[in-house]
């Protein structure tokens, strides 16, 4: 009988650079609520609960709405109703604006932000991706990620207004 092969575990590197990795020229961004955003001169600064969730078990869903340097209508026009989908099947009372985008490159690679398409459920999402949390999972590691991704986030100077109709 042949020994069994120890499950080896890809390294950091490894996950960062295979194809379900996003990569850096991308850019992803976290769901915004009207009130979780303000506007200044040319820059934008958010709150820091755009990027928690206090669900520390789950990592960090966002969307992949922009590739090779640039936000792309085509996924946006994909995205956007999806997400107005689940903020309605979340009983979430204020309204879906748009995406405090992070442009991959600004967030260290010690963060793993991988595409995981949902394929099941009410809204599937062909976009979807995950903000690794694996470090992150009490409340305090996970409030000290969301104040760091806000500052990538306002870093990345990039929110994405939602392109459908109110």
């Amino acid at each position: 009988m042949a020994s069994a092969q120890p499950i080896v575990q890809p390294s950091s590197l490894e996950m960062a650079t295979s194809p379900s990795s996003v990569q850096p020229a991308d850019i992803v961004g976290r769901r915004l609520r009207s009130g979780q955003m303000t506007k200044f001169g040319e820059g934008v600064r958010y709150t820091f609960e755009v990027f928690f969730d206090s669900r520390f078990s789950e990592d960090l869903s966002v969307d992949l709405i922009g590739e090779s340097g640039s936000v792309q209508d085509k996924k946006l026009r994909i995205v956007s109703p999806i997400a107005h989908a689940d903020f309605a099947s979340a009983g979430i009372k204020e309204s879906f604006i748009g995406w405090a985008g992070l442009r991959r490159k600004i967030v260290p690679t010690t963060h793993l932000i991988v595409k995981t398409p949902k394929k099941q459920g009410d809204n599937p999402n062909p976009l979807h991706c995950d903000i690794i949390r694996e470090n992150f999972r009490t409340k305090e590691h996970a409030r000290a990620l969301a104040y760091e991704l806000a500052g990538h986030a306002e870093k990345s100077n990039l929110f994405v207004a939602d392109p459908l109709p109110k």
